[in-house]
Protein backbone atom coordinates (compact mmCIF):
# COMPACT_ATOMS: atom_id res chain seq x y z
CA UNK A 1 0.00 0.00 0.00
CA UNK A 2 1.14 3.68 -0.99
CA UNK A 3 0.82 6.05 2.08
CA UNK A 4 0.22 9.91 2.21
CA UNK A 5 0.58 11.77 5.54
CA UNK A 6 0.78 15.10 6.36
CA UNK A 7 2.73 16.06 9.43
CA UNK A 8 3.72 19.18 10.35
CA UNK A 9 7.57 19.58 11.46
CA UNK A 10 10.94 21.36 10.80
CA UNK A 11 12.40 22.23 7.12
CA UNK A 12 14.00 19.46 5.09
CA UNK A 13 14.97 18.59 1.73
CA UNK A 14 11.35 18.03 0.02
CA UNK A 15 11.51 17.69 -3.59
CA UNK A 16 14.35 14.63 -2.84
CA UNK A 17 12.30 12.80 -0.45
CA UNK A 18 9.11 13.12 -2.92
CA UNK A 19 10.76 12.12 -5.97
CA UNK A 20 12.37 9.03 -4.19
CA UNK A 21 8.93 8.24 -2.40
CA UNK A 22 7.55 8.69 -6.22
CA UNK A 23 10.30 6.27 -7.69
CA UNK A 24 9.99 3.43 -5.20
CA UNK A 25 6.13 3.69 -5.56
CA UNK A 26 6.29 3.31 -9.20
CA UNK A 27 8.72 0.59 -9.15
CA UNK A 28 6.23 -1.48 -6.91
CA UNK A 29 2.74 -0.80 -8.68
CA UNK A 30 3.90 -1.08 -12.31
CA UNK A 31 4.08 0.88 -15.66
CA UNK A 32 3.30 4.61 -15.50
CA UNK A 33 0.54 4.23 -18.20
CA UNK A 34 -1.14 2.71 -14.97
CA UNK A 35 -0.93 6.25 -12.81
CA UNK A 36 -3.03 8.95 -11.63
CA UNK A 37 -2.12 12.50 -11.67
CA UNK A 38 -2.99 14.40 -8.33
CA UNK A 39 -3.11 18.00 -7.27
CA UNK A 40 -3.40 19.02 -3.51
CA UNK A 41 -4.17 21.72 -2.01
CA UNK A 42 -3.84 22.62 1.36
CA UNK A 43 -7.15 24.85 2.74
CA UNK A 44 -6.91 24.18 6.19
CA UNK A 45 -7.12 27.16 7.97
CA UNK A 46 -7.11 26.61 11.55
CA UNK A 47 -3.59 28.34 12.58
CA UNK A 48 -2.51 25.24 14.40
CA UNK A 49 -1.94 23.54 10.19
CA UNK A 50 -0.37 26.80 9.17
CA UNK A 51 2.20 24.13 8.16
CA UNK A 52 1.65 20.59 7.71
CA UNK A 53 3.74 17.58 6.33
CA UNK A 54 3.04 15.01 3.96
CA UNK A 55 3.98 11.31 4.31
CA UNK A 56 3.22 8.08 2.12
CA UNK A 57 3.02 4.95 3.76
CA UNK A 58 4.95 6.63 6.26
CA UNK A 59 7.54 8.34 3.99
CA UNK A 60 7.77 11.90 4.09
CA UNK A 61 6.44 13.21 0.88
CA UNK A 62 5.75 16.84 1.26
CA UNK A 63 7.74 19.39 4.14
CA UNK A 64 6.37 21.97 5.94
CA UNK A 65 3.33 22.10 3.01
CA UNK A 66 2.17 25.42 3.69
CA UNK A 67 -1.52 26.14 3.81
CA UNK A 68 -2.69 28.30 0.76
CA UNK A 69 -0.42 26.30 -1.11
CA UNK A 70 -0.89 23.76 -3.34
CA UNK A 71 0.93 20.66 -5.30
CA UNK A 72 1.57 20.83 -8.92
CA UNK A 73 -0.28 17.57 -10.45
CA UNK A 74 2.21 14.80 -9.77
CA UNK A 75 1.98 11.32 -11.31
CA UNK A 76 0.98 8.36 -8.51
CA UNK A 77 0.74 5.05 -9.05
CA UNK A 78 -3.34 3.79 -9.03
CA UNK A 79 -4.52 2.40 -5.97
CA UNK A 80 -5.29 2.99 -2.44
CA UNK A 81 -3.43 5.85 -0.09
CA UNK A 82 -3.39 6.42 3.74
CA UNK A 83 -3.45 9.78 4.27
CA UNK A 84 -1.90 11.06 7.86
CA UNK A 85 -1.79 14.29 9.25
CA UNK A 86 0.26 15.45 12.27
CA UNK A 87 1.74 18.64 14.78
CA UNK A 88 4.45 20.67 12.36
CA UNK A 89 6.86 19.91 15.46
CA UNK A 90 6.09 16.02 14.59
CA UNK A 91 9.29 14.06 13.53
CA UNK A 92 7.65 10.46 12.42
CA UNK A 93 4.15 9.16 10.73
CA UNK A 94 3.08 8.25 14.50
CA UNK A 95 2.35 11.39 15.73
CA UNK A 96 -0.24 11.67 12.52
CA UNK A 97 -3.45 12.91 14.35
CA UNK A 98 -5.64 12.24 10.83
CA UNK A 99 -5.96 9.11 8.79
CA UNK A 100 -7.54 8.91 5.75
CA UNK A 101 -7.47 6.39 2.66
CA UNK A 102 -7.81 7.88 -0.94
CA UNK A 103 -8.01 5.65 -3.96
CA UNK A 104 -6.94 6.54 -7.03
CA UNK A 105 -7.84 5.09 -10.49
CA UNK A 106 -5.52 4.42 -13.54
CA UNK A 107 -5.72 7.62 -16.05
CA UNK A 108 -7.93 9.60 -13.79
CA UNK A 109 -6.93 13.42 -12.58
CA UNK A 110 -8.20 14.41 -9.36
CA UNK A 111 -7.68 17.44 -6.98
CA UNK A 112 -7.93 16.82 -3.50
CA UNK A 113 -8.31 19.82 -0.74
CA UNK A 114 -7.11 19.32 3.06
CA UNK A 115 -9.81 21.51 4.37
CA UNK A 116 -11.34 21.99 7.74
CA UNK A 117 -10.64 22.02 11.49
CA UNK A 118 -8.67 20.16 13.90
CA UNK A 119 -10.84 20.36 16.43
CA UNK A 120 -14.81 21.88 16.50
CA UNK A 121 -18.06 20.38 15.16
CA UNK A 122 -17.78 17.30 13.15
CA UNK A 123 -19.66 19.16 9.99
CA UNK A 124 -16.50 21.59 9.85
CA UNK A 125 -13.64 18.91 10.87
CA UNK A 126 -10.48 18.37 8.98
CA UNK A 127 -11.16 16.15 6.17
CA UNK A 128 -9.87 15.43 2.44
CA UNK A 129 -12.10 16.34 -0.32
CA UNK A 130 -11.32 15.05 -3.43
CA UNK A 131 -12.99 15.41 -7.17
CA UNK A 132 -12.28 13.14 -10.01
CA UNK A 133 -11.86 14.07 -13.35
CA UNK A 134 -10.22 16.99 -12.66
CA UNK A 135 -8.34 18.92 -15.79
CA UNK A 136 -4.96 20.24 -16.27
CA UNK A 137 -6.22 22.17 -19.33
CA UNK A 138 -9.24 23.66 -20.73
CA UNK A 139 -11.71 21.25 -22.50
CA UNK A 140 -11.75 24.10 -25.32
CA UNK A 141 -9.13 25.94 -26.44
CA UNK A 142 -9.55 30.06 -26.19
CA UNK A 143 -11.19 29.26 -22.89
CA UNK A 144 -10.41 28.91 -18.77
CA UNK A 145 -12.13 26.04 -17.26
CA UNK A 146 -12.62 27.01 -13.50
CA UNK A 147 -13.59 24.30 -10.90
CA UNK A 148 -15.48 25.71 -7.49
CA UNK A 149 -14.70 24.36 -3.83
CA UNK A 150 -16.43 25.85 -0.82
CA UNK A 151 -13.58 25.86 2.14
CA UNK A 152 -14.80 28.52 4.51
CA UNK A 153 -16.26 26.68 7.66
CA UNK A 154 -18.45 29.42 8.63
CA UNK A 155 -19.55 30.71 5.96
CA UNK A 156 -23.16 29.79 4.74
CA UNK A 157 -24.79 27.96 1.56
CA UNK A 158 -24.47 30.41 -1.53
CA UNK A 159 -24.28 31.09 -4.92
CA UNK A 160 -21.38 32.37 -7.26
CA UNK A 161 -22.67 34.84 -10.62
CA UNK A 162 -20.90 37.35 -12.90
CA UNK A 163 -21.90 40.36 -11.77
CA UNK A 164 -25.03 41.47 -12.05
CA UNK A 165 -26.35 37.96 -11.38
CA UNK A 166 -26.05 36.32 -14.56
CA UNK A 167 -24.79 33.66 -15.19
CA UNK A 168 -24.68 31.61 -12.65
CA UNK A 169 -21.33 30.38 -11.92
CA UNK A 170 -22.51 27.68 -8.83
CA UNK A 171 -25.77 27.23 -7.51
CA UNK A 172 -26.55 26.14 -3.11
CA UNK A 173 -22.48 25.94 -3.00
CA UNK A 174 -22.83 24.03 0.65
CA UNK A 175 -19.53 24.25 3.05
CA UNK A 176 -17.19 21.13 1.95
CA UNK A 177 -18.62 20.32 -1.47
CA UNK A 178 -17.37 21.23 -5.37
CA UNK A 179 -19.82 23.15 -7.80
CA UNK A 180 -22.56 20.67 -9.03
CA UNK A 181 -21.98 21.35 -12.58
CA UNK A 182 -18.21 20.49 -12.43
CA UNK A 183 -16.39 23.28 -14.20
CA UNK A 184 -17.52 26.37 -16.13
CA UNK A 185 -16.13 26.83 -19.07
CA UNK A 186 -15.66 30.34 -19.87
CA UNK A 187 -14.49 32.12 -22.59
CA UNK A 188 -10.56 33.22 -20.61
CA UNK A 189 -11.38 37.45 -20.42
CA UNK A 190 -11.69 39.04 -16.91
CA UNK A 191 -14.59 39.09 -14.95
CA UNK A 192 -16.14 40.61 -11.95
CA UNK A 193 -17.97 37.55 -9.83
CA UNK A 194 -20.14 38.12 -6.69
CA UNK A 195 -20.59 35.37 -4.09
CA UNK A 196 -24.51 35.81 -3.44
CA UNK A 197 -26.92 34.45 0.30
CA UNK A 198 -28.51 31.24 -0.85
CA UNK A 199 -31.66 33.18 -2.49
CA UNK A 200 -29.53 34.81 -5.13
CA UNK A 201 -30.95 38.44 -4.10
CA UNK A 202 -28.52 39.41 -1.62
CA UNK A 203 -24.26 40.37 -2.91
CA UNK A 204 -22.40 39.20 -0.33
CA UNK A 205 -19.09 40.09 -1.66
CA UNK A 206 -17.19 40.85 -5.15
CA UNK A 207 -14.39 39.98 -6.47
CA UNK A 208 -12.18 40.30 -9.75
CA UNK A 209 -11.34 37.37 -11.69
CA UNK A 210 -8.67 38.19 -14.12
CA UNK A 211 -8.42 34.71 -16.49
CA UNK A 212 -6.93 37.18 -19.25
CA UNK A 213 -4.47 39.33 -16.74
CA UNK A 214 -3.11 35.86 -15.16
CA UNK A 215 -2.62 34.46 -19.03
CA UNK A 216 -5.19 31.51 -17.96
CA UNK A 217 -6.01 31.26 -21.26
CA UNK A 218 -6.41 27.18 -22.16
CA UNK A 219 -5.76 26.50 -18.40
CA UNK A 220 -7.99 24.87 -15.82
CA UNK A 221 -7.92 25.70 -12.09
CA UNK A 222 -9.61 25.08 -9.30
CA UNK A 223 -11.18 28.78 -7.06
CA UNK A 224 -11.47 27.73 -3.44
CA UNK A 225 -13.28 29.76 -0.22
CA UNK A 226 -10.98 30.39 2.25
CA UNK A 227 -10.75 31.15 5.71
CA UNK A 228 -13.15 32.70 7.95
CA UNK A 229 -16.05 35.37 7.32
CA UNK A 230 -15.46 36.51 11.09
CA UNK A 231 -11.76 35.53 11.99
CA UNK A 232 -10.80 35.94 15.94
CA UNK A 233 -6.95 37.13 16.08
CA UNK A 234 -4.56 35.31 14.56
CA UNK A 235 -7.09 33.46 11.93
CA UNK A 236 -6.96 34.06 7.72
CA UNK A 237 -10.45 36.13 6.93
CA UNK A 238 -12.14 35.19 3.90
CA UNK A 239 -11.39 35.15 0.29
CA UNK A 240 -11.43 33.31 -3.47
CA UNK A 241 -8.03 31.86 -3.85
CA UNK A 242 -7.17 30.39 -6.97
CA UNK A 243 -4.95 26.83 -7.60
CA UNK A 244 -2.82 26.10 -11.27
CA UNK A 245 -2.31 23.08 -12.36
CA UNK A 246 1.59 24.01 -11.93
CA UNK A 247 1.08 24.60 -7.81
CA UNK A 248 2.87 27.14 -5.85
CA UNK A 249 1.23 29.59 -3.58
CA UNK A 250 -2.99 30.32 -4.09
CA UNK A 251 -3.67 33.81 -5.88
CA UNK A 252 -6.01 35.73 -4.02
CA UNK A 253 -8.82 37.10 -6.19
CA UNK A 254 -8.53 40.57 -5.47
CA UNK A 255 -12.13 42.18 -4.22
CA UNK A 256 -14.08 43.88 -6.47
CA UNK A 257 -14.07 48.38 -6.19
CA UNK A 258 -15.56 51.10 -7.06
CA UNK A 259 -13.67 54.48 -7.16
CA UNK A 260 -15.20 57.44 -5.82
CA UNK A 261 -15.04 61.45 -5.01
CA UNK A 262 -17.14 62.50 -2.27
CA UNK A 263 -17.96 66.33 -2.68
CA UNK A 264 -19.48 68.35 0.86
CA UNK A 265 -21.77 70.91 -0.60
CA UNK A 266 -23.45 70.94 2.12
CA UNK A 267 -24.11 75.21 3.03
CA UNK A 268 -25.80 74.66 6.48
CA UNK A 269 -23.64 76.21 9.16
CA UNK A 270 -24.37 73.28 10.93
CA UNK A 271 -22.54 70.73 8.87
CA UNK A 272 -19.56 72.77 7.93
CA UNK A 273 -17.08 70.15 9.04
CA UNK A 274 -18.54 66.58 9.74
CA UNK A 275 -17.21 62.73 10.09
CA UNK A 276 -18.49 60.51 7.31
CA UNK A 277 -18.42 56.75 8.76
CA UNK A 278 -18.92 53.79 6.28
CA UNK A 279 -19.69 50.64 7.48
CA UNK A 280 -19.62 52.22 11.34
CA UNK A 281 -16.16 52.83 10.99
CA UNK A 282 -14.27 56.97 10.47
CA UNK A 283 -14.20 57.06 6.46
CA UNK A 284 -13.45 61.21 6.65
CA UNK A 285 -12.50 63.12 9.29
CA UNK A 286 -13.30 66.85 9.78
CA UNK A 287 -14.65 66.90 6.62
CA UNK A 288 -14.82 70.63 5.38
CA UNK A 289 -17.50 72.49 3.50
CA UNK A 290 -16.24 72.68 -0.08
CA UNK A 291 -13.67 69.97 -0.49
CA UNK A 292 -13.89 67.13 -2.00
CA UNK A 293 -12.33 63.65 -1.45
CA UNK A 294 -9.74 62.61 -4.18
CA UNK A 295 -10.89 59.44 -6.03
CA UNK A 296 -10.94 55.91 -3.93
CA UNK A 297 -11.36 52.67 -3.62
CA UNK A 298 -14.40 51.31 -1.82
CA UNK A 299 -15.76 47.63 -1.81
CA UNK A 300 -18.28 47.17 -4.39
CA UNK A 301 -20.79 44.93 -5.00
CA UNK A 302 -22.40 45.11 -1.78
CA UNK A 303 -24.58 47.22 0.36
CA UNK A 304 -22.54 49.93 2.46
CA UNK A 305 -23.84 51.96 5.17
CA UNK A 306 -22.34 55.77 4.82
CA UNK A 307 -23.45 58.00 7.91
CA UNK A 308 -22.67 61.90 8.49
CA UNK A 309 -21.67 63.06 11.88
CA UNK A 310 -20.85 66.15 13.21
CA UNK A 311 -16.92 66.72 13.28
CA UNK A 312 -14.99 65.43 16.62
CA UNK A 313 -17.68 62.89 17.03
CA UNK A 314 -16.39 60.31 17.98
CA UNK A 315 -18.69 57.03 17.19
CA UNK A 316 -21.35 56.30 14.41
CA UNK A 317 -23.77 56.36 17.16
CA UNK A 318 -23.46 60.17 16.21
CA UNK A 319 -24.37 60.24 13.15
CA UNK A 320 -27.24 62.97 11.60
CA UNK A 321 -28.20 60.95 9.13
CA UNK A 322 -27.20 57.25 7.40
CA UNK A 323 -28.13 56.09 3.82
CA UNK A 324 -27.45 52.82 2.23
CA UNK A 325 -25.29 53.15 -0.59
CA UNK A 326 -24.01 50.60 -2.99
CA UNK A 327 -21.35 50.59 -5.93
CA UNK A 328 -20.79 48.61 -9.55
CA UNK A 329 -17.67 46.93 -9.72
CA UNK A 330 -14.57 48.86 -12.04
CA UNK A 331 -17.36 52.20 -12.37
CA UNK A 332 -16.47 55.74 -10.88
CA UNK A 333 -18.65 57.81 -8.64
CA UNK A 334 -19.08 61.17 -7.99
CA UNK A 335 -21.35 61.76 -5.14
CA UNK A 336 -22.19 64.91 -3.37
CA UNK A 337 -23.29 65.56 -0.14
CA UNK A 338 -25.73 68.55 -0.09
CA UNK A 339 -28.72 69.82 1.46
CA UNK A 340 -30.29 71.27 5.00
CA UNK A 341 -30.13 69.40 8.11
CA UNK A 342 -33.46 71.17 9.04
CA UNK A 343 -36.06 72.51 6.88
CA UNK A 344 -38.21 71.79 3.43
CA UNK A 345 -37.99 68.46 2.71
CA UNK A 346 -36.63 68.62 -0.91
CA UNK A 347 -33.62 70.08 0.18
CA UNK A 348 -33.09 68.35 3.54
CA UNK A 349 -29.30 66.60 3.69
CA UNK A 350 -29.00 64.20 1.39
CA UNK A 351 -26.53 61.76 -0.97
CA UNK A 352 -26.59 62.65 -5.05
CA UNK A 353 -24.64 60.10 -7.03
CA UNK A 354 -23.66 60.33 -10.68
CA UNK A 355 -22.13 57.45 -12.56
CA UNK A 356 -20.45 56.67 -14.65
CA UNK A 357 -17.98 59.70 -13.06
CA UNK A 358 -14.45 60.39 -15.06
CA UNK A 359 -11.27 61.37 -14.11
CA UNK A 360 -10.10 62.05 -17.43
CA UNK A 361 -11.75 63.33 -20.85
CA UNK A 362 -12.59 61.34 -23.05
CA UNK A 363 -10.89 63.64 -25.88
CA UNK A 364 -7.14 64.58 -24.47
CA UNK A 365 -7.92 68.07 -26.06
CA UNK A 366 -10.78 68.67 -24.40
CA UNK A 367 -11.71 69.30 -20.48
CA UNK A 368 -15.23 67.57 -19.72
CA UNK A 369 -17.05 69.54 -16.95
CA UNK A 370 -19.77 67.51 -14.82
CA UNK A 371 -22.66 70.38 -13.71
CA UNK A 372 -24.70 69.85 -10.32
CA UNK A 373 -27.12 71.98 -8.93
CA UNK A 374 -26.68 72.04 -4.90
CA UNK A 375 -27.93 75.86 -4.03
CA UNK A 376 -31.26 74.87 -1.91
CA UNK A 377 -32.82 78.65 -2.58
CA UNK A 378 -32.18 78.96 -6.09
CA UNK A 379 -34.57 78.31 -8.55
CA UNK A 380 -33.94 76.17 -12.15
CA UNK A 381 -31.97 77.86 -14.07
CA UNK A 382 -29.92 77.94 -17.46
CA UNK A 383 -26.27 77.72 -18.23
CA UNK A 384 -25.22 79.22 -21.42
CA UNK A 385 -21.95 80.08 -23.00
CA UNK A 386 -22.36 83.88 -22.33
CA UNK A 387 -24.05 85.88 -25.09
CA UNK A 388 -27.22 83.13 -25.05
CA UNK A 389 -25.73 80.23 -27.41
CA UNK A 390 -24.70 77.37 -26.74
CA UNK A 391 -27.33 76.75 -24.08
CA UNK A 392 -24.81 73.62 -21.82
CA UNK A 393 -27.77 72.89 -19.29
CA UNK A 394 -31.28 73.60 -19.78
CA UNK A 395 -33.79 73.94 -17.14
CA UNK A 396 -31.57 72.56 -14.30
CA UNK A 397 -32.87 71.80 -11.27
CA UNK A 398 -31.86 71.45 -7.28
CA UNK A 399 -30.63 68.64 -6.41
CA UNK A 400 -29.52 67.21 -10.28
CA UNK A 401 -26.67 66.96 -12.42
CA UNK A 402 -27.23 67.85 -15.82
CA UNK A 403 -28.73 65.59 -18.31
CA UNK A 404 -26.97 65.28 -20.62
CA UNK A 405 -23.71 64.39 -18.44
CA UNK A 406 -20.43 65.78 -19.01
CA UNK A 407 -19.89 68.60 -21.03
CA UNK A 408 -16.97 67.78 -23.39
CA UNK A 409 -15.55 71.54 -23.78
CA UNK A 410 -12.77 71.98 -26.27
CA UNK A 411 -9.79 73.67 -23.96
CA UNK A 412 -9.95 77.17 -24.19
CA UNK A 413 -11.09 80.44 -21.51
CA UNK A 414 -14.74 80.55 -21.23
CA UNK A 415 -17.58 82.94 -20.18
CA UNK A 416 -20.62 81.42 -18.94
CA UNK A 417 -23.69 82.61 -17.99
CA UNK A 418 -26.07 81.79 -15.36
CA UNK A 419 -29.30 82.60 -16.45
CA UNK A 420 -33.10 81.61 -15.32
CA UNK A 421 -35.46 79.11 -16.77
CA UNK A 422 -36.65 81.02 -19.50
CA UNK A 423 -33.00 81.19 -20.70
CA UNK A 424 -33.62 85.01 -21.02
CA UNK A 425 -32.43 87.04 -18.04
CA UNK A 426 -28.75 86.93 -16.75
CA UNK A 427 -28.25 86.15 -13.25
CA UNK A 428 -23.95 85.90 -13.29
CA UNK A 429 -21.95 85.55 -15.44
CA UNK A 430 -18.72 83.81 -14.86
CA UNK A 431 -15.12 83.08 -16.11
CA UNK A 432 -14.39 79.47 -16.76
CA UNK A 433 -10.41 79.70 -17.64
CA UNK A 434 -9.44 75.94 -18.83
CA UNK A 435 -7.16 76.72 -20.91
CA UNK A 436 -5.01 79.32 -18.11
CA UNK A 437 -5.41 76.63 -15.21
CA UNK A 438 -4.43 73.78 -17.68
CA UNK A 439 -7.07 71.50 -17.31
CA UNK A 440 -6.43 69.51 -20.39
CA UNK A 441 -7.62 66.07 -20.52
CA UNK A 442 -9.19 66.76 -17.05
CA UNK A 443 -13.11 66.00 -16.15
CA UNK A 444 -14.16 68.02 -13.31
CA UNK A 445 -17.25 68.66 -11.59
CA UNK A 446 -18.63 72.21 -11.26
CA UNK A 447 -21.27 72.67 -8.51
CA UNK A 448 -23.73 75.88 -7.58
CA UNK A 449 -22.96 76.14 -3.96
CA UNK A 450 -24.17 78.22 -0.98
CA UNK A 451 -27.14 80.71 -0.70
CA UNK A 452 -28.85 83.27 -2.86
CA UNK A 453 -30.00 84.78 -0.31
CA UNK A 454 -27.65 83.90 2.74
CA UNK A 455 -27.87 84.98 6.58
CA UNK A 456 -25.92 85.94 8.66
CA UNK A 457 -22.48 84.03 8.52
CA UNK A 458 -24.43 81.44 5.50
CA UNK A 459 -22.18 81.32 2.43
CA UNK A 460 -22.97 83.16 -0.16
CA UNK A 461 -24.03 81.52 -3.93
CA UNK A 462 -21.11 80.54 -6.70
CA UNK A 463 -19.98 78.04 -8.59
CA UNK A 464 -16.98 76.10 -7.52
CA UNK A 465 -14.92 73.50 -8.95
CA UNK A 466 -14.24 69.66 -7.49
CA UNK A 467 -11.02 68.26 -9.35
CA UNK A 468 -10.11 64.21 -9.47
CA UNK A 469 -7.38 64.72 -7.09
CA UNK A 470 -10.00 66.69 -4.66
CA UNK A 471 -8.83 69.44 -2.30
CA UNK A 472 -10.17 72.33 -1.63
CA UNK A 473 -12.99 73.18 -4.65
CA UNK A 474 -11.98 76.13 -6.65
CA UNK A 475 -14.28 79.06 -7.41
CA UNK A 476 -15.19 80.56 -10.30
CA UNK A 477 -14.74 84.07 -10.65
CA UNK A 478 -17.61 86.49 -11.25
CA UNK A 479 -16.53 87.63 -14.58
CA UNK A 480 -15.56 92.08 -13.82
CA UNK A 481 -18.54 92.50 -16.51
CA UNK A 482 -21.01 91.58 -14.14
CA UNK A 483 -19.42 93.42 -11.43
CA UNK A 484 -20.65 96.71 -11.24
CA UNK A 485 -20.72 98.88 -14.51
CA UNK A 486 -19.77 96.90 -18.06
CA UNK A 487 -18.58 99.94 -19.06
CA UNK A 488 -16.24 101.08 -16.74
CA UNK A 489 -14.93 97.78 -15.12
CA UNK A 490 -11.09 97.95 -14.86
CA UNK A 491 -9.18 95.83 -17.68
CA UNK A 492 -5.74 94.15 -17.03
CA UNK A 493 -2.92 91.84 -17.77
CA UNK A 494 -1.78 89.52 -15.96
CA UNK A 495 0.98 87.28 -16.58
CA UNK A 496 2.80 84.79 -16.85
CA UNK A 497 -0.36 82.55 -15.71
CA UNK A 498 0.58 80.06 -14.94
CA UNK A 499 3.50 81.66 -12.60
CA UNK A 500 6.21 80.95 -10.39
CA UNK A 501 8.88 83.16 -9.38
CA UNK A 502 6.64 86.72 -10.18
CA UNK A 503 3.21 87.83 -11.75
CA UNK A 504 3.21 90.87 -13.35
CA UNK A 505 -0.08 92.77 -13.59
CA UNK A 506 -0.12 95.45 -16.60
CA UNK A 507 -2.53 98.28 -15.17
CA UNK A 508 -1.58 100.62 -18.32
CA UNK A 509 -2.63 104.29 -16.50
CA UNK A 510 -5.33 102.71 -14.49
CA UNK A 511 -5.20 104.12 -10.68
CA UNK A 512 -5.71 100.75 -8.42
CA UNK A 513 -6.88 100.42 -4.77
CA UNK A 514 -5.90 97.48 -3.91
CA UNK A 515 -4.44 94.23 -5.41
CA UNK A 516 -5.11 91.20 -3.24
CA UNK A 517 -4.08 87.18 -3.66
CA UNK A 518 -6.67 84.80 -2.41
CA UNK A 519 -5.90 80.88 -1.63
CA UNK A 520 -8.80 78.19 -2.05
CA UNK A 521 -9.35 78.48 1.42
CA UNK A 522 -10.67 82.15 1.29
CA UNK A 523 -7.53 83.29 3.19
CA UNK A 524 -6.19 86.47 1.80
CA UNK A 525 -2.59 85.76 1.08
CA UNK A 526 -0.83 88.60 -0.21
CA UNK A 527 -2.25 92.25 -0.28
CA UNK A 528 -1.11 96.04 -2.03
CA UNK A 529 -2.79 99.09 -1.55
CA UNK A 530 -2.98 102.28 -3.46
CA UNK A 531 -0.33 101.32 -6.49
CA UNK A 532 -0.02 104.14 -9.74
CA UNK A 533 2.34 101.90 -11.53
CA UNK A 534 2.17 100.85 -14.78
CA UNK A 535 3.34 97.35 -14.32
CA UNK A 536 2.33 95.93 -10.76
CA UNK A 537 4.81 93.11 -9.84
CA UNK A 538 4.42 90.40 -7.08
CA UNK A 539 6.76 87.93 -5.66
CA UNK A 540 5.63 84.32 -5.85
CA UNK A 541 8.44 82.49 -5.29
CA UNK A 542 7.51 81.97 -1.61
CA UNK A 543 3.56 81.05 -2.56
CA UNK A 544 2.38 77.32 -2.09
CA UNK A 545 1.64 76.54 -5.57
CA UNK A 546 -2.17 75.79 -6.49
CA UNK A 547 -4.97 77.54 -7.50
CA UNK A 548 -5.33 81.85 -6.52
CA UNK A 549 -7.88 84.19 -7.30
CA UNK A 550 -6.06 87.31 -8.06
CA UNK A 551 -8.66 90.75 -6.91
CA UNK A 552 -8.16 94.16 -8.32
CA UNK A 553 -9.93 96.93 -7.32
CA UNK A 554 -10.34 100.30 -9.57
CA UNK A 555 -12.31 103.29 -8.35
CA UNK A 556 -14.37 101.91 -11.14
CA UNK A 557 -14.96 98.45 -9.80
CA UNK A 558 -13.67 95.03 -9.56
CA UNK A 559 -11.89 92.77 -11.35
CA UNK A 560 -10.85 89.05 -10.41
CA UNK A 561 -8.83 86.14 -12.37
CA UNK A 562 -8.17 82.68 -11.66
CA UNK A 563 -4.16 82.29 -11.71
CA UNK A 564 -2.25 79.18 -11.39
CA UNK A 565 0.88 79.00 -8.99
CA UNK A 566 3.40 76.51 -10.04
CA UNK A 567 6.71 76.26 -7.60
CA UNK A 568 6.96 72.96 -7.98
Amino acid sequence: MFAITFVQQNPKNMKRIFLSTIAVATMSCGLMAQNANVQIIHNCADPLADSVDVYVNGALTFDNFAFRTATPYTSLPAGAYVIDIAPKTSTSVAQSIFTDTLTLASSVNYTVIANGLLSGPTSTAFNLYAFANSRQTSAMSGNTDVLIFHGSTDAPTVDVTVAGGSPVLSNDLGYGTFNSIGYNELPTANYSIEVRDQSGSVVVAGYEAPLLALSLTNAAITVVASGFLAPTVGQPAFGLFAAVPSGGNLVPLPVSTASVQVIHNSADVAADTVDVYLDGTILLNDFVFRTATPFVNITAGVAHSLAVAPGNSTSVSQALATFPVSFAANEQYVVVANGLLSGPTQTLFNLYVYAPARQTANNSANTDVLVFHGSTDAPIVDVTVAGGNPTLCNDLAYGTFHSGGYLELPVANYQIDVRDQTGVTVVQTYDVPLQTLMLGNVALTVVASGFLAPAVGEPAFGLWVALPAGGNLIPLPVSPTSIGNESSAPNFNVYPNPASEELTINAGSQEVNTVEMIDVSGRVVYSQYNSTADNIRINTSNFASGIYTLRITTTTGVAQQLVAINNN
